[in-house]
């Protein structure tokens, strides 16, 4: 929109429009893309927050550097809720996404999941204690791309009933799920067996998502769900993940993106050096005040923070 004079539209293989930018809005331009109308205001939700699922208290842990990353973190997520960390990138979120999925140690502090203590717990153990996590690099830590679609979708239950009895994969019902959530994801791919990394950015998104969304799990920790991810999906994983809320998950959402937040948090804490430095609802979010303290600056008492949680 800024440097172009003229834009041309790709969807699905074919050029379904080319126009001169100056005769465009966003608006337009996403509507071309996507092929329908794409709305980003905040979701509509109803107060339906439970009982406290995921409770930290006093964390704190320490980068690859062995520098420290998190210091002094509390907070609690309730069944129902969504709770969003912003900040920008380096100031502790990855930390403690890692820390919470078991992935890096803790230096003190308190986990508790449902009132069960987890701290120092493997990545395992986590998961069987009811965590799915939405890693932020899909890649690293989300799936096998040489795997095929199905592989990934078993990973993490394939010792569960009805997904394997004795150590055997029932591949009949491997291959149901599998089929059912490539449709309800929308997962555009050539079938079940098509390796992960014949896919787009978004689609492996989808996998992920797909597995983590569909499991047992009471808390989602989901970190950068949309990153590198088209609007049109971005969309369908938003509603997707408001869904999940609505079946009373407590969601942990980490984004950089701050619209994002807004869009589907019910609460917004703000982290700088590794520390929360305040709280803010969701439904009266100051850009300008999560800008000050996203880079480290208290607003006035006269403004909507209320605190670290």
């Amino acid at each position: 929109m800024e440097v172009s004079e003229n834009v041309s539209v790709l969807r699905l293989g074919k050029n379904v429009a080319s126009r001169p930018t100056a005769e465009l809005t966003k608006s337009d331009l996403v509507q071309l893309m996507v092929g329908r109308l794409v709305s980003f205001d905040r979701l509509p939700r109803v107060a339906s927050a439970g009982k406290t699922v995921l409770e930290v208290e006093d964390l704190w842990a320490r980068d690859d550097r062995r520098l420290p990353a998190l210091r002094g973190v509390s907070f609690g997520v309730r069944a129902g809720e969504i709770v969003g960390i912003a900040g920008v990138a380096g100031n502790g979120q990855t930390e403690l996404a890692e820390v919470l999925a078991g992935l890096r140690p803790s230096s003190h502090g308190s986990i508790k999941l449902n009132g069960r203590t987890i701290t120092g717990a493997s990545a395992r153990e986590i998961r069987a204690a009811g965590v799915g996590h939405v890693p932020g690099d899909r890649l690293v830590r989300g799936v096998d791309r040489n795997a095929s679609i199905s592989m990934n979708l078993l990973m993490g239950r394939q010792a569960q009933s009805p997904w394997s009895t004795h150590g055997i994969i029932n591949r009949s019902y491997l291959l149901e799920q599998t089929k059912a959530l490539i449709q309800r994801f929308d997962i555009r791919t050539r079938g079940p067996e098509s390796p992960a990394k014949s896919l787009s950015g978004g689609n492996i998104q989808k996998i992920v998502l797909a597995r983590e969304f569909t499991g047992s799990a009471d808390c989602l920790l989901i970190d950068q769900p949309t990153r590198g991810v088209d609007i049109g999906a971005q969309e369908s994983i938003h509603g997707e993940i408001m869904r999940q809320r609505e079946a009373g998950k407590a969601i942990l959402l980490i984004s950089v993106q701050l619209d994002e937040l807004i869009r589907l948090a019910d609460r917004i804490l703000v982290m700088f050096g590794g520390t929360i430095m305040g709280e803010i609802s969701g439904d009266r979010v100051d850009e300008e005040e999560i800008g000050m303290l996203m880079a480290g600056v208290v607003p006035e008492p006269h403004s909507n923070t209320v605190g670290a949680a």
